[in-house]
């Protein structure tokens, strides 16, 4: 990917590949296929939030959707422990 021309996806994978691994920007860089002076500047637009629309905002909303399904099963899974309760309780009274 030595075109001069990156997408923000690979941006963002190299950063968070250097911020994630505790690896030299030299080390990082040479594993992309970047100078270490590229890698710094995007390490800084990405910390500066510039890479929006990126995989980054895709990842969030799924994370964000993930955790509203997660709430939204331990809320199903606590009624179905409490109908199972109940028709525990109303068998006992039948029989």
């Amino acid at each position: 990917m030595k075109s001069g021309k990156f997408t923000v996806d690979f941006k963002v994978q190299a950063v968070e590949y250097l911020k994630n691994e505790g690896v030299t920007l030299k080390d990082a860089g040479a594993r992309f296929g970047i100078s270490p002076s590229t890698l710094s500047k995007w390490r800084t637009q990405y910390g500066a939030g510039l890479f929006h629309g990126s995989e980054r905002s895709k990842f969030d909303a799924k994370d964000g959707e993930i955790r509203r399904l997660s709430s939204e099963l331990r809320k199903r899974e606590l009624e179905l422990e409490i109908l199972k309760k109940a028709t525990a309780f109303f068998a006992k009274e039948l029989a």
